[in-house]
């Protein structure tokens, strides 16, 4: 009996370790756009934000949102904002109707 339970822990213990290709974003690495990077980013956006996700020619960027910083969806290498979201949305509102302002977030370009 006690053969069987070792050699059903080895079985266990074998299976459940990582492959060499299991996740290729480990170490909290993200995938980030060939024309968008990190560093062009913090001096856009500030030192706070980074590349979240990318989805064909835009990107997430991220502020803080989770800590009511703002968060913006942006398209190509110029990073033109296509909406603006996350804390950006929870401030007194202007009275403009600008559509950059938190309308869509996503915006409905982004299908990833």
């Amino acid at each position: 009996m006690r053969f069987a339970l070792i050699l059903l822990s080895m079985i266990l213990v074998t299976a459940c370790e990582p492959t060499a290709n299991s996740n290729p974003y480990d170490n909290d690495e993200k995938p980030v756009s060939v024309d968008v990077n990190n560093n062009t980013v913090k001096q856009k956006f500030g030192a706070r934000c980074e590349v979240i996700e990318t989805c064909n020619d835009m990107t997430y960027i991220d502020c803080l949102s989770a800590a009511d910083g703002p968060a913006y969806y942006v398209k190509g290498q110029e990073m033109e904002i296509l909406m603006r979201c996350g804390g950006a949305c929870m401030g007194p509102r202007d009275g403009s109707d600008d559509p950059l302002n938190c309308a869509q977030c996503p915006p409905k370009e982004w299908s990833c």
